[in-house]
């Protein structure tokens, strides 16, 4: 088994957890032990997911697919974007000013430029 299928097979089993433990906890009382555990699971699952997809995106592209490599990478910083915001809600929830801060400007600016940049891969790349 190469590193890559390997790769992917971790990043389905921790989407496949991470599925489950998303409905479990938005299924459940708020702030009940069983929302707060499996939410804690749910984002580490994530976190794991998507550490895995970011060599998955980078080895898409050295294949000679640019396009589609391109749009993994612009999915796995709006899915981090809201993971590190459901975390950090949590952490920061009676401080916006801290939620708000240096690490939550960066990423909205990370947001806007590779949204921009996808939206010229599909523009001027993609119609090639």
């Amino acid at each position: 088994m190469s590193i890559y299928s390997m790769m992917v097979l971790v990043h389905v089993s921790l989407g496949t957890l991470a599925l489950a433990t998303f409905w479990t906890a938005g299924l459940s009382r708020k702030g009940s032990p069983l929302h707060k555990l499996t939410g804690k699971v749910y984002l580490l699952a994530m976190t794991g997911l998507l550490a895995a997809a970011l060599p998955m995106s980078l080895k898409i592209i050295a294949w000679g697919k640019p396009v589609i490599g391109s749009f993994l990478l612009y999915l796995l910083v709006i899915t981090s974007t809201s993971v590190w915001t459901s975390w950090r809600s949590i952490k920061d929830k009676r401080d916006w000013s801290r939620f708000t801060g240096v690490a939550y400007k960066g990423l909205m600016w990370l947001n806007l430029a590779s949204g921009l940049a996808i939206a010229a891969v599909g523009l001027f790349v993609a119609q090639q």
